[in-house]
């Protein structure tokens, strides 16, 4: 059995908003370019994957970027309008052997959080220029990604 989640990200690019998932499975390995050629089946317009191993304490800082990833270089306007699209839909779900974990679900815990800064003040500290704020904006964002070796960047016969 294999299970998983999936996230959705939308960014806004040059040619309009771009919605796609990230996903971590735990299960056997897919080769990239069947995956790309189902993927293309599905959507009718897309074969771009990518696939590679995420150890499993990398894992939990996979999950948490992008369950709480913010955009601070999102226009006002677009920050907006994403907020009224996405409102009441589901931007996440487990499947498979995951699907009774409940990620909605504050967990039960004796663990103390002491919230110091709403995010909007900490983007206005970052536009002032305070170090601190600049710093913490910067890991939530700006962690490197990079493609796997590989030609991916065509679709699959």
């Amino acid at each position: 059995m294999a299970g998983g989640v999936a996230f959705l990200e939308v960014k806004r690019t040059d040619h309009g908003w771009h919605p796609h998932l990230h996903v971590l499975f735990d299960g056997k390995y897919f080769p990239q370019r069947e995956l790309s050629k189902l993927w293309l089946r599905c959507t009718g317009d897309s074969y771009i994957v990518d696939i590679r191993d995420v150890p499993g304490s990398d894992a939990v800082r996979y999950i948490t970027k992008y369950c709480t990833k913010i955009s601070t270089f999102m226009s006002e306007e677009d920050m907006v309008q994403i907020i009224h699209s996405l409102r009441s839909r589901r931007t996440f779900t487990t499947f498979g052997t995951w699907s009774h974990w409940k990620l909605s679900t504050p967990p039960k815990t004796n663990e103390v959080w002491i919230y110091l800064y709403p995010l909007h003040q900490v983007m206005h500290a970052a536009e002032r220029g305070e170090a601190w704020a600049t710093e913490l904006l910067h890991q939530l964002n700006h962690r490197p990604y990079l493609l796997p070796e590989g030609d991916y960047d065509q679709p699959p016969e």
